[in-house]
């Protein structure tokens, strides 16, 4: 019997509003990885949040596209026992 959360995809089309979401858990003993994909023609064009922990967040990927507002956000955070780097890169 498994007591813990192994995995979970989730998968959400709406023409009109939301066209795309995917949804990936990994557990084991904590969260091992979290992948967020949302496209949105009119608004947020893609989305993609990265996570994967193992004491703590030792990783944390985020992409942002939007075509009228932003057209890049890159956020990298690696964390050891501290926040051991920062990457953020913004073009309008």
């Amino acid at each position: 019997m498994v007591n813990k959360i192994t995995g979970i995809m989730l998968r959400v089309y709406d023409a009109d509003m939301i066209t795309g979401i995917l949804l990936q858990v990994y557990d084991g003993d904590m969260i091992t990885g979290i992948l967020l994909g949302v496209y949105d023609e009119d608004m947020i064009t893609g989305i993609l949040l990265r996570i994967y922990d193992e004491d703590m967040i030792n990783g944390i990927l985020l992409r942002l596209f939007d075509g009228d507002m932003l057209s890049g956000i890159l956020l990298q955070v690696y964390d050891g026992d501290r926040i051991t780097g920062i990457l953020l890169g913004v073009r309008t």
